[in-house]
């Protein structure tokens, strides 16, 4: 039989084989073709008759020891999907008991041992803690549930465990409001310096064949893509904290990874000692040397007060943001007497300023306040967030520089192809790029608009 083979399925170790033209292997109920699963054995190359390998497989953690990784069996190229995987358990949220015993259950005895060897992460629910909260743990559920204290205490253990490891795992996806736990993702290590991401396959179109308030099954998949190329043998990893967390200093990330998820990161980024040293960049008359260890203990000192000054203020933001930009400004003045223009605090402070400018629409300080993160991310990562790129294109079509907002847009078109799991350029976030593209031609024919081209 022949077929053309689709992507590799992390958790049931099958790939998704659609027929060719050749013939048909199964079919739906309303006659069309279906996908058959089938392991990398049964599989062989039309072309070459080698027969498949599983592209990715779980191994001893080189970096740690006694933990596993997820290690390339294959070379992949930038914008590669690696794998897809569905949701072994799903519940609304990590405090569903019921819900998440009763998944644990449905699970074969191979996958419940899987999941249950899963990391526990740190001993309480970081999801259940707003801002200024304790931490939510152990007893604090027996404080709130009755049902809970009545348990037996080996039950309440078992109970609490899989609460722990299901809110340090699950994912959320875009078509879903329910947390979900996939099983083969949950195994890809953290990296400061990741070399994937991970994105939304989007759903299958409806069959004109089928009755019209029939829609078809939605998996909620979630799909490994590389975001760079990777050797065989490599690592595949991927960033648990925001775009915004990746620009700050080793012992912050490392704080937030520990509060989230219980572990200290030992990625090669944070193990390298020179790696903080472009982004803690000082004023120091005499010195060339950028790293924040060997400036006079006053800077650092001055860097403290200024990064505890923001945080102070972070945290009493109210929901919608800025009031008014001069807590800020007043911030980034002060900073700017020990701090380089390029120190990541300096670049932060003024992208939230950036938004508050978004917001105010107006436009020309946005775009000038934008400036210094897109460069950080440059430096650091090598590469720049398609969020950040849109949000500039947005604020230069606003100010009517037409050329610059097109090339913006078109980057942010390049990265998404790259990042998408769905076929080159078919993603809904590529049609809106190619939208904002198309408006940016047609403003540049219409009369009177500012910055005609």
């Amino acid at each position: 039989q022949y077929g053309l083979l689709g992507a590799f399925q992390g958790s049931s170790r099958r790939w998704e084989v659609m027929p060719d033209a050749r013939g048909l292997w199964d079919v739906q109920a309303d006659g069309t073709a279906a996908p058959v699963k089938l392991r990398s054995q049964e599989l062989c190359d039309e072309a070459t008759g080698a027969t498949l390998q599983d592209p990715v497989q779980v191994e001893d953690w080189k970096l740690k020891g006694g933990e596993k990784a997820v290690v390339a069996k294959v070379a992949f190229t930038k914008g590669q999907v690696i794998m897809e995987d569905e949701p072994s358990m799903t519940a609304a949220f990590s405090l569903d008991m019921g819900k998440l015993m009763q998944g644990l259950k449905g699970l074969s005895p191979s996958m419940q041992e899987a999941v249950l060897q899963l990391s526990q992460g740190p001993d309480s629910l970081p999801s259940l803690r707003s801002e200024n909260s304790q931490p939510f743990n152990k007893d604090t559920l027996l404080a709130a549930s009755a049902e809970f204290g009545q348990l037996s205490d080996g039950l309440q253990d078992q109970i609490w465990g899989m609460m722990r490891i299901f809110d340090a795992n699950c994912f959320f996806h875009s078509r879903s409001s329910s947390k979900l736990l996939y099983l083969a993702l949950a195994r890809v290590n953290h990296s400061c310096r990741p070399n994937a991401v991970l994105g939304d396959p989007k759903l299958a179109e409806r069959d004109p064949k089928l009755h019209s308030k029939l829609q078809p099954f939605d998996p909620l998949k979630k799909a490994l893509v590389a975001a760079e190329d990777i050797g065989e043998g490599e690592e595949i990893t991927v960033n648990y904290l925001s775009a915004d967390e990746l620009l700050e200093p080793r012992q912050l990330r490392r704080e937030k990874l520990w509060e989230r998820f219980g572990f200290e990161c030992c990625c090669t980024r944070c193990l390298d000692e020179e790696a903080d040293a472009a982004l803690r960049v000082f004023r120091c008359e005499g010195s060339s040397d950028a790293s924040g260890r060997e400036v006079g203990l006053d800077v650092k000192a001055a860097e403290e007060m200024h990064v505890a000054s923001f945080m102070d203020l972070w945290k009493t933001l109210p929901r919608d943001g800025l009031v008014s930009p001069d807590p800020l400004v007043a911030i980034a003045e002060m900073a700017s007497e020990h701090l380089a223009p390029t120190h990541w605090l300096l670049c932060k402070v003024r992208y939230v300023l950036s938004c508050f400018y978004e917001k105010s629409q107006r436009p020309a300080l946005a775009v000038e306040n934008l400036q210094g993160i897109l460069e950080l991310e440059q430096r650091i990562l090598g590469r720049n967030s398609p969020g950040k790129l849109e949000q500039k294109g947005d604020q230069l079509m606003m100010k009517g520089d037409l050329p610059q907002a097109f090339d913006c847009y078109a980057q942010v078109l390049k990265v998404l192809k790259t990042h998408s799991p769905d076929p080159p350029g078919s993603s809904p976030q590529c049609e809106e790029m190619r939208r904002k593209l198309r408006s940016v031609l047609d403003a540049a024919k219409t009369d009177g608009y500012p910055g005609k081209a």
